[in-house]
């Protein structure tokens, strides 16, 4: 029987233990990623491809595309649970670096100094 990701993402977001924001979340992060492969059977994906999707995501911040990448992980997970595929094929794939070129760090607060007063005071 050829299960598809698309019908494996359905059941993933149908979950009931899923808050409506949180189902929501994972809807529009999942929707890219679905246009993309949803046809597949979950078997042929691999980690490569996955890897390949993830560094097609280049107009995310850091911290958004860590939240697309552990979503996938959350999802390949659950078909593992389900018993689609026997491994996860991201499980332990190492998110992206920052890119401090474009001042990314490892989170997307903005950086603040202490002005010449406060360290004074300190």
């Amino acid at each position: 029987m050829t299960t598809t990701i698309a019908t494996i993402a359905t059941q993933f977001l149908q979950r009931s233990e899923l808050s409506p924001a949180t189902q929501k979340s994972y809807e529009l992060t999942l929707i890219p990623f679905i246009q993309q492969y949803g046809y597949w059977e979950i078997k042929t994906l691999d980690r490569q491809q996955v890897r390949d999707y993830l560094d097609s995501l280049t107009h995310l911040s850091y911290t958004t595309h860590r939240r697309h990448q552990r979503i996938l992980i959350a999802f390949m997970n659950f078909a593992v649970d389900e018993g689609y595929i026997p491994l996860n094929p991201i499980a332990r794939l190492k998110p992206r670096k920052p890119d401090a070129e474009q001042g990314e760090h490892h989170e997307d607060s903005t950086i603040r100094y202490l002005k010449p007063e406060q360290l004074n005071a300190l």
